[in-house]
Parts: structure tokens; sequence; C-alpha cells
């Protein structure tokens, strides 16, 4: 048990499984780990392999931390996996991605599935810190795990996928502008919400459940999120 900020931080006795392709990556994470804490960590260089441990020696882990871009099976992949359930695996796992300022374009789509959270590359060991204290200290902010077929309906190769899209409405309704930082959950985008670089992170009309609110406040500042969300008034 280590003191993190006050809060203790419990790694000892968790199985974490470290993904990518990159083995310098791979070892700097699992010793940051190690310098926190006490896990027994496994590695895999790509989604596949991740699944083989999953079901293998790894089985019974409780967090993934994962890059984005790999052969054979990716990020995104990898979690769909997971979420649409593959074999034993829960499909409540609790995955983190890595993910860094060029590799934005598949955040929709690693929203849709139910990321975790999101950790900024290169991670340095007080970021890490703070992304799993936030993690394993409130477990209250994952909520429920949707239908696998929610998740099996999800494309990995298209930005701002549909979510949970409300029907248009018969008469005129008018947008609302909000502050991110007080999105209300539930809150439906009444526009398009875009990357600062103008791509596409959300289509207009999509339902913004507890876990997109979330993850949204966590990925405006790497990002580049707008200050002002445009929902539907209620």
């Amino acid at each position: 048990m280590v003191e993190t900020g006050g809060v203790p931080l419990v790694l000892t006795g968790r199985k974490v499984l470290v993904v990518d392709d990159v083995r310098f990556t791979r070892t700097t994470l699992v010793k940051i780990l190690r310098q926190i804490g006490d896990p027994t960590v496994f590695e895999a260089a790509d989604g596949e392999a991740a699944l083989a441990a999953l079901e293998g020696e790894a089985a019974g882990t409780e967090l993934i931390i994962t890059d984005l871009t790999m052969p054979k099976l990716d990020g995104l992949g990898l979690l769909k996996e997971i979420r649409a359930g593959h074999g034993a695996i829960p499909r409540d796992l609790v995955v983190i991605m890595l993910t860094g300022h060029s590799g934005l374009d598949p955040i929709g789509s690693a929203l849709l599935l139910d990321v975790d959270a999101f950790l900024a590359k290169p991670t340095s060991r007080q970021a890490l810190e703070k992304c799993l204290e936030q993690t394993f200290r409130a477990p209250h902010r994952h909520g429920a795990i949707g239908d696998p077929e929610r998740y099996r309906a999800v494309e990995l190769s298209s930005m701002g996928a549909d979510a949970e899209v409300v029907p248009e409405s018969p008469g005129p309704r008018q947008d609302e502008p909000v502050a991110l930082a007080a999105l209300p959950v539930d809150s439906v985008l009444s526009r398009d919400l875009l990357f600062s670089n103008g791509r596409l992170l959300l289509r207009a009309r999509t339902r913004l459940n507890a876990r997109l609110v979330e993850r949204l406040r966590e990925l405006a500042p790497l990002a580049g999120l707008p200050d002002t969300i445009y929902i539907f008034s209620s």
C-alpha cells in the first residue's frame, strides 16, 4: 500500500496487463507500476496476445493499460472484444487507454466503448498515480456496462460513431450553451462535438451518459475540447 496525496493506493496483489507493441514503453510502465505498488504485471505486444493472456496466465487481471495503435489487433479492437464479451474475460474489466496529441482520431470510438480512462503519452509516475487513484478509489465512477450488442455495433474505423442517439423531435428544440465542467449527465448534444482541429468527436443528438461526461472532462486538456458544449435545453 502506498500513500498518494493522503489517499491509500492499493496495487499489491492486483494483476495488471500492459499492452504495447513498443518494448521500451512496456518496460517503462512496468517500472513505474512497481515503484508505486507491488502488482503482478503481465505484458503483451498487441491485442491478440493480450486476449490470449487474459484467458491464460493473466486470467483474473483487474486492470489493462493499452496503447491505441498496435499491429494485429489495436487498442480499440481489444477494448471492443472485452466489452462485447470475449470468452470468460469480464466485460467490466478496467481499461486505461494510452494516447497522445497525434492519436486523437479514434477517441470517439473509445468513448462509445466505455473506456475507463485516458492516459497521455509519454506517461509520468505522477500522472499514472493520479489515474490509478481515481480508478481504484472511486469505483462508482465506472457505471454499468451496457448490452454486448451495443458494443458490437460500434464502428472502429469511423469518427463520431453513434452512441445512444435521440430521435429527431417533431417540434423545434432550442440548443443551450453549457460549460464542459457543468455538463449534466443524460444531456443530449444539439450540435456535433468537434476537436479544436475541426475533426468530429461525437455526433449531434448523442445522449451523454455518466461515463461519457466523465471522459469528456478528462479529455479536455489533452484533446483541445471546447469550453462550451451545446445541448438541447430541457
